[in-house]
């Protein structure tokens, strides 16, 4: 009981303590999530050269991407094809902009006819493209069917997308103009002719003995064609030499041992000297 009346008594103290507890859980969680983001970073997948690439169009591309590309057709499919295409329009986006590109309303709905012009919905009875049933339609999703809609504007987006990049596509091969030495060769190339006429003789023919080959032509013909016989190492040899060397300890021994034989011998010799100097 005595220790339950002095929780009660610092009941304040414990709130406090349990409340930074929860503070410093909460606190090192956002730091361990890459601080504290904005809802702009979090919604960013990518940034491409300053350019922002938002996840939740990205998604939404994606899933647009995985139903026209069929149900063969996986996710990470429809991801790296919508990822490439973003890339791209990303950096074509700033050299348009550098160029002042654009496409006018003529070029789109001619691109629009182009791409649609399959499509029963939007044709006549002749099987023309018919604009009329394309703004009937368009009215009609725009008040009734939203999501239709957007999916249309994307699509009005890419096609408005790649006329741009048709058009930008043209500018750069028509400036690249050939110069007029380079038609100067393809000239040639194409009109020069040659008559050509030659006698084979085969060298079986020839007699050996007709024909002497000394042996500075054979070196001077192998220096200039040394390349024909040049050879790759047929045989890699690697071996471990142990050298045999005395050690100092082996010379000591082996001193030793010699002046051991010799000392015997001279004491004999020396005997037989003193003897015969005695008689």
């Amino acid at each position: 009981m005595a220790v339950l009346n002095k929780i009660r008594q610092q009941s304040v103290f414990l709130i406090v303590i349990i409340a930074l507890a929860l503070f410093s859980f909460v606190f090192m969680d956002v730091i361990d999530s890459g601080g504290f983001t904005s809802n702009k970073e979090q919604n960013t997948i990518a940034t491409v050269n300053g350019n922002d690439i938002s996840r939740t169009e990205f998604v939404t591309k994606v899933e647009n991407a995985l139903r026209n590309m069929g149900s063969n057709a996986t996710s990470l499919q429809a991801a790296n094809a919508v990822w490439n295409s973003e890339l791209r329009s990303t950096l074509l986006k700033e050299q348009f902009e550098k160029l002042g590109l654009q496409i006018s309303d003529e070029q789109l709905q001619n691109a629009l006819a182009e791409n649609l012009a399959g499509n029963p919905s939007f044709t006549n009875e002749a099987g023309v493209f018919d604009n009329f049933k394309l703004q009937e339609y368009l009215a009609d999703v725009k008040a009734n069917a939203p999501e239709m809609y957007s999916q249309f504007v994307q699509f009005e987006n890419s096609v408005s997308q790649n006329a741009k990049e048709q058009t930008y596509y043209t500018l750069i091969t028509a400036g690249l103009n050939p110069i007029s030495y380079e038609g100067k060769q393809e000239y040639k190339l194409e009109n020069n002719k040659v008559d050509i006429e030659f006698i084979q003789i085969p060298y079986s023919n020839i007699s050996d003995d007709d024909i002497e080959v000394t042996e500075s032509d054979i070196n001077d013909y192998i220096k200039r064609n040394a390349q024909r016989y040049q050879a790759d190492a047929a045989v890699d040899i690697q071996y471990t030499l142990f050298e045999e060397a005395p050690t100092s300890t082996d010379e000591a021994q082996i001193e030793e041992e010699i002046t051991a034989l010799l000392e015997p011998k001279f004491e004999y010799n020396a005997m037989i000297l003193f003897q015969g100097l005695q008689k």
